[in-house]
């Protein structure tokens, strides 16, 4: 079958999410809407942006025969803040969308799938020149640093548009843009004079454009199929690959000999996050569409080289894909909205807005007021300032700082300044993140930009600017639609008083760690790093006190500090608190103090003297971090059950014997030993468990698990699924590091069937996924000596080998895998 070669097919996948990380700290706290996941990034990682690197195709019996990178044959961007996390959290994933892209130029004429992406998702249309100027060349600088590579393309937040904005792309390098058919208001031909009013029914979305403005200059813009692109989104053309297809090829117009690119653009996490399994059918149908040769997969940058705009376009300026209003969503209650409540309404957008734009003017004021006393060019060292941010070391700070500074030398206090002012600069665009406008009423979206608002006023405050109370003034005007309907100035003192953190806050956090662990005399706590110069740790029965001094010091402000801190620890209860002190005889002095006091064991004697010398910088448990909260909750909990522990297992051993009688004729046994059985075995399960760690032994385990069986009692193995599946990969990843030919691979290979069969036997929840994409890798590797092994008749092969293929045969159909198909695949792909 020849291939038609006017019809070309491209995806585009918009995969974003809004930078969700605490401003102080630069870590995601715990989202409990993302449950059974602590945030949200790591949510629509494990079910989209992981499951779209390794998407399986299946046969007709479930088996999976093909693992495909979607992102290879996908147009696609990232918003930048998420690549950076995933490239510090999930380093695997974030490899597999770079390896896409660079393999996908080798089928698109050296173009890359990715393009970029404005850097934190604010509305164009409805920012300040230089701030649109500042968010195009941050979201190229990422896409550089990442990429390797210069964009051609950029995605612009929920394709907002206009004509300013398009000049500033153009500025800048950018070749085309992604938009909505509803955007486009005129077309002509090329060299033509009169223009053609169209409307979305009759653009023709399977060519491309070019858009003039003045002096010249031009851009292309495709416009997505609406039709397709919303049965993706919204409706059920994902079930099934077959689906897809037959949408996808309906799309095309069979009566025009010319080219014609059916391409669709909708939020990438509709692949797996909104619609599960959804990757899956994305891959049966781009694999069915290329195999069969029913279309070309292309790119954009492709498109755009083979064949040129023969048509011009004028576009509705302010407008957006998903706001019939133009922007009114992201300032108003005239925009849409995502329910249908009728006593609900969105008029906390206006004042939202207006409290942001006002904190934004007083903070660029400020900002242009104190940085020209240090810097040249404010705005351009803005611009710039996205390197330091990418890349956070001493040596980029100085480099940035060379090129901008007025004098020879900066001291300390200078550069603490100079950074602090570019933070305050990049929270004060973060504030304006489009998803604190986009939802029906002010959530955790909205909780976040003010979190980014309250950074900035808290900047602004060190150089004696005090912006909070008319910022509040403002948000009072927001009213939220859920009870007790709060207004925005009430919400932003709770996420306020909630996350905002400063250095006494931090200290406190790692004295009260101490009183638990030894900490190490130099340590990382997010930010902050920390160098104990002298500590004391005293106890008496339950209660555990630290003192010590210390320096700390920001590496988001680069502002360096001399603390003394105490970490309390009582039998229910911590305590902790910090005082910058730059002299360590007042440090000594207040130690003695304090030292004496608790030798003397007189707890509220010890509260009062704290109380006067930390004053209001003392925290407890509620103000640590939400990690660090976890592990001090649990140190109380499991300490105040030691006494439980005791009593139930005396019951239980007391009374043993007589159950299993009473089990033994058949006599039911009283929910109250059943309820003492669960607790102990799942105790003994624990400690077995620390034992498997060290020792990889599931003989206890098992003892345990049956035990469970036997009573009919529900035992805990939660905590098996992820160390069984870092047990496997670990053995995975060994013969990854050399071959199947290792005279220890029968050994590897037998322990890893041993770990998947414990994992089936007892239901655990192992990341089948993952551990499926290394064994298929151990394939690839090994393919020619699983070839020659194969060919040869069995009385030639060398047992162990016979011994490797028996068990890559047994682990692949526990790991639901078809074998020989994907030997052919793989055998197939190494022709080409």
């Amino acid at each position: 079958m020849t291939i038609d070669e006017n019809r070309f097919v491209c995806i585009h996948g918009h995969f974003y999410q809004p930078p969700r990380e605490n401003p102080w700290i630069e870590e995601i706290e715990l989202e409990d809407s993302a449950a059974p996941f602590p945030n949200w990034n790591e949510r629509i990682t494990y079910e989209c942006y992981a499951p779209n690197a390794y998407a399986r195709i299946l046969d007709k019996d479930g088996k999976i025969t093909k693992i495909k990178n979607n992102y290879e044959k996908i147009s696609f961007n990232f918003g930048p803040t998420l690549l950076d996390w995933l490239e510090k959290k999930v380093p695997s994933v974030y490899k597999k969308i770079l390896e896409a892209d660079e393999n996908s130029k080798k089928f698109n004429g050296g173009h890359g799938n990715a393009i970029a992406q404005i850097y934190n998702h604010i509305i164009m249309p409805l920012a300040l020149k230089r701030d649109k100027e500042t968010e195009i060349i941050w979201g190229i600088k990422s896409f550089e640093r990442d990429f390797k590579r210069k964009p051609e393309g950029m995605w612009l937040s929920e394709t907002a548009v206009d004509l300013e904005t398009i000049e500033l792309l153009i500025e800048h390098g950018i070749k085309f843009i992604i938009l909505s058919p509803h955007q486009a208001s005129k077309i002509r031909k090329i060299g033509t004079k009169d223009w053609i009013d169209i409307d979305i029914k009759s653009l023709d979305t399977t060519r491309c454009y070019k858009l003039n403005i003045s002096n010249n200059k031009s851009i292309s813009v495709f416009f997505y199929n609406k039709g397709l692109s919303s049965e993706i989104a919204f409706n059920g053309i994902l079930k099934e690959g077959v689906y897809f297809i037959d949408r996808i090829i309906y799309s095309f117009d069979p009566s025009k000999n010319t080219p014609q690119l059916v391409n669709a653009a909708t939020d990438g996490e509709s692949y797996g996050h909104h619609k599960k399994f959804a990757e899956m059918a994305l891959a049966y149908a781009l694999e069915h569409i290329e195999s069969r040769k029913l279309a070309t997969i292309i790119n954009y940058g492709y498109f755009l080289e083979l064949f040129p705009p023969e048509f011009e376009v004028e576009i509705v300026e302010n407008t957006s894909w998903s706001d019939s209003q133009g922007v009114e969503r992201w300032r108003s209650d005239l925009g849409d909205s995502i329910s249908e409540k009728p006593d609900w309404n969105q008029k906390w957008r206006t004042p939202l807005r207006d409290a942001m734009n006002f904190l934004k003017d007083k903070a660029d004021k400020l900002y242009v007021q104190e940085i020209s006393k240090y810097l040249q060019d404010p705005w351009a060292a803005r611009n710039d300032y996205i390197d330091v941010i990418i890349n956070r070391t001493e040596e980029q700070r100085k480099k940035f700082l060379s090129i901008y500074k007025k004098k020879k030398t900066l001291n300390e206090k200078e550069v603490h300044k100079i950074i602090s002012l570019m933070e305050m600069q990049r929270n004060s665009l973060l504030m304006f993140t489009s998803c604190g406008w986009f939802f029906d009423d002010m959530g955790i979206e909205a909780k976040q930009i003010l979190k980014y608002a309250i950074r900035v006023i808290q900047i602004a405050k060190e150089f004696d600017w005090d912006l909070e109370q008319e910022y509040k003034n403002i948000m009072n005007e927001a009213k939220s639609n859920i009870p007790p309907y709060k207004t925005g100035d009430i919400i932003f003192d709770e996420v306020k008083y909630e996350h905002i953190v400063n250095f006494e806050k931090a200290i406190s956090n790692y004295a009260l760690l101490s009183t638990m662990v030894p900490m190490e005399k130099k340590c990382e706590l997010y930010v902050y790093k920390l160098h104990n110069l002298d500590h004391v740790r005293l106890e008496f029965g339950y209660a555990i006190c630290v003192i010590g001094y210390l320096e700390i010091f920001s590496n988001l402000t680069c502002h360096f500090e001399k603390s003394m801190f105490i970490g309390i620890k009582l039998e229910r209860d911590f305590l902790g608190g910090a005082k910058l002190i730059q002299d360590f005889d007042d440090y000594e002095r207040d130690k003695k103090t304090l030292a004496n006091i608790f030798e003397r064991e007189s707890m509220t004697e010890l509260i009062r003297a704290v109380d006067h010398i930390f004053k209001d910088q003392i925290f407890g448990i509620t103000d640590l971090f939400f990690k660090e909260r976890k592990q001090v909750l649990n140190e109380l909990i499991t300490s105040n059950f030691i006494f439980l522990d005791t009593e139930f297992n005396q019951f239980y051993n007391t009374n043993l014997k007589f159950m299993r009688y009473l089990k033994n004729i058949s006599v039911q046994i009283p929910d109250k030993f059943k309820l003492v059985l669960e607790y102990v075995l799942n105790q003994d399960l624990t400690q077995q468990f620390d034992t498997f760690l060290k020792e990889k032994n599931y003989e206890n385990l098992k003892k345990t698990l049956q035990e469970g069986e036997y009573w009919g009692v529900k035992l805990d193995t939660t905590r098996f699924d992820k160390e069984i599946t870092r047990t496997i990969i670990n053995l995975l990843n060994t013969i990854l590091k050399s071959s199947l030919k290792n005279p220890n691979a029968i050994t590897l290979l037998e322990q890893i069937e041993e770990a998947l069969d414990f994992a089936v036997k007892y239901k655990l929840d192992i990341i089948m996924w993952e551990i499926q994409n290394e064994f298929i890798h151990i394939i690839e590797d090994n393919i020619e000596l699983l070839k020659e092994i194969k060919r040869m008749k069995r009385s030639e092969i060398d047992f162990k080998f016979v011994q490797v293929l028996s068990l890559i045969n047994t682990i692949g159909t526990n790991l639901n895998l078809d074998i020989e198909i994907i030997m052919r695949t793989i055998i197939g792909s190494k022709m080409i």
